[in-house]
């Protein structure tokens, strides 16, 4: 198996630190707008084209950790995974069509501030305060969280002897040693590092110049596989699973580990290491082979860690550089340039890749030879096969959930958040609507294919299957780091250092925007109305960059909480469980008032919060996600509604300023219409509720999936697909071809002149 040991040369370091230098250079040219006032920094003064902000949506998402993850999906639950994200398809296209020039109308700062326009009295105070510290403090930080996880195994696998720099690095051990992020170590060692009886760092380049030693990756990759399969063993044995045959063969493995083979393979003499396994297991001065492996493992993983988060903090440092200088100027820039590096990176690597196992017919067939032909099938297929579930990978029962109900009732079902800040600071309506279809073109048909067949690769050249002693998998995390193991494995030097560029753009792009936005929550939805409400323009784009810094540092510690990306993901789909509809429902339906959102958010804080901090306790109650939207949806909206009925109804002065100023229409509002024509007989709704809206919105869908059924069947073929009645890809593209002819018919009804003879609603 080929080992993902590539060194950086000087011109891949050249290439890395050109683009930091390119980064920084467009938050300074765009400082000087950015600090213009509160609304140039946070939406761009409202003068955004739409390939501008339709970039930087697409570009915000593609994050350092969305090719890990979404590569790694091929081999723990196959593509058909990716209908986690694929399932919001529909909503986004009537999005475009129903809600993007609601967003544009209602001339916001951020959408937080449509608390104040929808509802009235206290109730929206607290809302808006809530949803203010909700969104930056919690949803945000987790996103920074596993974005900076993502970043961190990048670290580890592509820049593995990074300089050392003592005061930082005494700095970052203490960081590490005092957080979960050393949880991993095995106890002994762990405990003498706390105790400081056993210094990672002295030991890692003095004492035995282990940076040195060329053979260290993967010999320490090899050892990896071993402790996992001892830390398998303790576990069955604590919890009295001794009786299995695999378990007898397991102890006899453990108890015949030796150390001097391990020893002489990376170079390190056994008096060397036996004293310091010693130190840190308190004995008097012998040490069994088991406990010199596990220090060096120990010592190696500490000082690994350490680097990591010495390189994440200056990537921080970086990000926020240019985010508190520039405000969205400078992150509508940088995403539009960061996007397109990213982009032609990905596909030169996953052409790479394809030519590095020998073209696609080689790559499907080894693949089948590795996991068997019923199961490759199923990794490479964009629906469930039969008994997808017996072969570990994803359930039709969690399709169907994705399907049927996730889209509708998780998530940002109406283009909050970052989208809705991206709207607002469109040119006008029409501008918004096309870059959020642009964003959705971008986002769901093209970004992630490259990823995928990088995925294939690694599913190949790093197989992940089960250990033939344990019968477990590897875990998620490492199937997570195949996507950049196959891109240290297959590019040569300069393009190594422009890849990295590439994740760099990735990771800076998400990053600088949940900065900007979580500031823009603090400062506007939180400090500005309930701290100081009079004050200048310049303090409040000040106290902007001071919420950016200190939203900056919350991250940072989120993430030495997180494991994997995949489970930081679900875990914002289970926050989310419910209120993808209510957030439906403010647009088009009058009675929703703020206890509704506070009722349907703060059932499910504290409903999660019981789960995840009790899990011995109340573990049992939920299933796995997306399953447990079954239940939590129910529950959510169901107190959502009680609380609704039970409180008054938001002010009638209120619903008609929001009814004029946003004009949602449908017959939801028909009420509320009445008393505007009552007071004003000519005023004439022009509502986005309309069966033309309805049309381009579905022929938007098929179009959309018509691609991506079509990609996929031009990439895979006929391959595991035995006597196929027509060839995969005269299907794939007969589907390419019906996708750009409703393409086009859907742009063609964007066009200026057909926006312009809209007909508003009688």
């Amino acid at each position: 198996m080929p080992q993902s040991a590539s060194q950086l040369h000087v011109i891949d370091w050249i290439v890395i630190f050109a683009f930091l230098a390119m980064s920084l250079a467009v938050g300074l040219v765009m400082s000087r707008r950015g600090r213009r006032s509160v609304r140039e920094y946070f939406t761009s003064g409202g003068s955004t084209p739409w390939w501008l902000l339709g970039t930087s949506m697409v570009a915000t998402t593609f994050a350092a950790d969305t090719p890990l993850t979404l590569s790694g999906w091929v081999v723990t639950k196959g593509i058909a995974q990716n209908w986690f994200w694929w399932c919001q398809i529909p909503v986004v296209m009537l999005g475009v069509f129903f809600i993007a020039r609601l967003w544009r109308r209602a001339a916001l700062v951020t959408d937080t501030e449509l608390v104040y326009l929808r509802f009235s009295g206290p109730s929206a105070s607290v809302l808006r305060g809530f949803k203010a510290l909700y969104l930056s403090l919690v949803t945000g930080c987790i996103v920074m969280g596993w974005v900076n996880l993502a970043m961190t195994r990048i670290v580890q696998l592509a820049i593995p002897d990074i300089p050392r720099v003592p005061v930082v690095d005494r700095a970052m051990l203490r960081v590490y040693l005092a957080t979960p992020l050393s949880n991993g170590l095995p106890d002994g060692p762990r405990d003498s590092m706390r105790g400081k009886g056993l210094d990672p760092l002295d030991v890692y380049y003095d004492d035995w110049s282990f940076y040195r030693n060329p053979q260290r990756g993967p010999v320490m990759n090899e050892l990896g596989d071993v402790f996992r399969r001892v830390e398998y063993y303790r576990e069955q044995t604590r919890t009295g699973h001794t009786d299995a045959p695999e378990i007898a063969e397991l102890r006899t493995y453990v108890e015949d580990l030796q150390a001097a083979p391990w020893l002489e393979r990376l170079g390190l003499a056994e008096d060397h290491v036996a004293s310091v396994a010693a130190s840190a297991y308190r004995t008097d001065g012998s040490s069994s082979s088991l406990h010199m492996l596990e220090t060096i493992c120990a010592v190696n993983q500490a000082v690994s860690d350490v680097n990591e988060l010495k390189i994440i903090l200056l990537l921080f440092v970086v990000v926020m550089g240019y985010t508190v200088l520039s405000g969205l100027w400078g992150v509508l820039v940088t995403d539009f340039i960061q996007f397109w590096i990213a982009m032609i990176g990905c596909i030169l690597l996953a052409w790479l890749a394809v030519r590095q196992v020998g073209g696609m017919d080689v790559l499907f067939q080894r693949m089948g030879e590795l996991y068997g032909p019923e199961k490759a099938r199923g990794m490479v297929s964009l629906i469930p096969v039969e008994g997808s579930g017996d072969l570990d990978l994803i359930p039709w029962s969690k399709f169907l959930v994705f399907i049927f109900f996730a889209w509708w009732t998780a998530g940002l079902t109406d283009g909050g958040s970052y989208l809705a800040q991206r709207m607002l600071a469109a040119k006008d309506e029409r501008h918004a609507a096309l870059g959020y279809l642009w964003y959705a073109i971008a986002h769901f048909c093209l970004r992630m294919w490259p990823w995928v067949i990088v995925g294939f690769a690694a599913a190949v050249l790093f197989p992940y299957t089960k250990d033939a002693l344990t019968g477990q998998y590897p875990g998620e995390e490492i199937a997570e780091t195949g996507f950049i193991r196959v891109m240290l494995v297959v590019l040569p030097t300069g393009l190594l250092g422009v890849l990295l560029a590439t994740f760099l753009a990735a990771y800076m792009s998400t990053i600088s925007t949940q900065l900007n936005l979580g500031a823009s929550y603090l400062l506007n939805d939180f400090y500005r109305p309930f701290v100081r409400k009079s004050a200048s323009e310049r303090h409040y784009v000040v106290v902007s960059q001071l919420a950016t810094l200190f939203m900056a540092a919350i991250g940072l510690i989120v993430s030495l909480f997180l494991t994997t990306i995949t489970d930081a993901w679900f875990l914002i789909g289970t926050l989310g469980a419910g209120s993808g509809l209510v957030y439906l429902l403010r647009w088009f339906w009058w009675r929703v008032n703020a206890w509704t959102e506070i009722a349907c958010l703060g059932s499910l804080l504290v409903c999660v919060a019981l789960v995840k901090g009790f899990p011995g306790t109340f573990g049992s109650l939920l299933p796995a996600y997306p399953l447990d939207l079954l239940i939590l949806v129910p529950y959510s909206v169901g107190i959502a509604l009680i609380a609704t009925y039970l409180t008054k109804p938001v002010d009638r002065e209120r619903l008609i300023e929001f009814y004029r100023r946003v004009q949602p229409g449908g017959p939801g509002w028909r009420m509320v219409d009445a008393w505007v024509r009552q007071a004003d007989p000519t005023f004439v709704c022009k509502t986005p509720l309309t069966r033309a809206n309805l049309h381009r919105g579905l022929l938007a869908c098929a179009a959309v999936c018509s691609f991506l059924f079509g990609i996929s069947k031009l990439i895979v073929g006929d391959a595991f697909t035995p006597s196929p009645w027509v060839p995969g890809r005269w299907v794939g593209a007969i589907l390419i071809v019906v996708s750009i002819v409703f393409g086009w018919l859907v742009a063609r009804s964007l066009s200026a002149h057909n926006w312009d003879r809209t007909k508003p609603a009688a």
